[in-house]
């Protein structure tokens, strides 16, 4: 999600649209990225001894197909491309977007969370803050607890 949510405003700048399954495709390669990751450089490092370097990539080729195919597939579903405005203007609206429904999205969050006690919205929120890629200078430093604290909230 934080690749998605950071590069927007790079595909806007390129594209006249944005993929609207790109999170969707992310999460379905997601398992096989750091095992795709580790194979491709031991099959960089290892160029100067080609039969290592084929047998890293023979490992690695399975994987690799599935992130094609998932890439294939997903552009292919319906409302694949949602028309953007092309260049530095959607770039910065797709910042302003971005941070619109980043916004939205810790506001239902910290409602939802309601229920609890400050302390648990305010962790909730940092949490969800730092899962949705945002500024880290908003997440509060953790106070100590006196252990009195910390027997009662057991």
């Amino acid at each position: 999600m934080s690749a998605q949510i950071s590069t927007l405003p790079i595909l806007a700048l390129f594209n006249d649209w944005l993929p609207t399954w790109g999170v969707v495709a992310n999460l379905l390669v997601a398992p096989v990225v750091p095992f795709l990751t580790i194979l491709g450089l031991g099959a960089t490092v290892f160029l100067w001894l080609p039969p290592v370097s084929e047998f890293l990539i023979g490992l690695a080729r399975p994987a690799g197909q599935w992130l094609a195919w998932v890439a294939e597939a997903t552009a292919s579903w319906p409302l694949a491309r949602f028309p953007w405005i092309q260049g530095w203007p959607g770039a910065i609206l797709a910042i302003f977007a971005t941070l619109a429904a980043i916004g939205v999205v810790r506001l239902a969050w910290s409602l939802f969370v309601a229920v609890g006690d400050a302390n648990r919205r305010r962790s909730a929120t940092g949490v969800l803050a730092v899962s949705m890629a945002t500024d880290i200078s908003e997440i509060e430093s953790p106070r100590r607890v006196s252990e009195k604290e910390a027997t009662s909230l057991d």
